[in-house]
């Protein structure tokens, strides 16, 4: 099988009347098999996209329908949207449960900046539950 050097982001999925939060799942299932059918095998989302959809299409359309290890996953801690009521470890595990997967191979944390990285991100202890969640084997790879 070819090593395909790129990634399939799952931002922008055909969608049903123009609704985000409807995704054609029929229409990203022949995406994602043509793709890994091409060498494919990296797939990336995040807790936003598609109205929180993104993620549970990752599940429906590649984890349930292909062996993990076949397959990387990439997500991300969305510190854009957070308040100081949110907890991490609450969203990451909904993340995890939305994948349909009990590790990621790649997670970032989402749009930091000065603002957030010394406001939330140190308000919540971010870095700290995510280092912690990397040693548990939670995450491959920190970024």
């Amino acid at each position: 099988m070819i090593d395909l050097k790129l990634g399939f982001g799952f931002m922008r999925l055909p969608v049903i009347d123009g609704n985000a939060g409807k995704i054609d799942y029929d229409k990203v299932n022949n995406l994602v098999d043509c793709y890994i059918k091409n060498g494919g095998r990296y797939f990336d989302t995040g807790y936003h996209y598609h109205n929180g959809k993104s993620e549970e299409a990752i599940r429906r359309c590649v984890t349930e329908r292909y062996p993990r290890e076949d397959i990387l996953i990439a997500d991300k801690m969305p510190i854009y949207g957070m308040n100081s009521k949110d907890n991490p470890e609450d969203i990451f595990n909904t993340q995890l449960k939305r994948c349909g997967v009990d590790y990621f191979d790649y997670y970032l944390v989402h749009n930091t900046s000065d603002l957030f990285y010394n406001g939330i991100c140190k308000e919540l202890n971010v870095f700290d539950f995510l280092n912690q969640a990397k040693r548990d084997g939670l995450i491959k790879k920190l970024g």
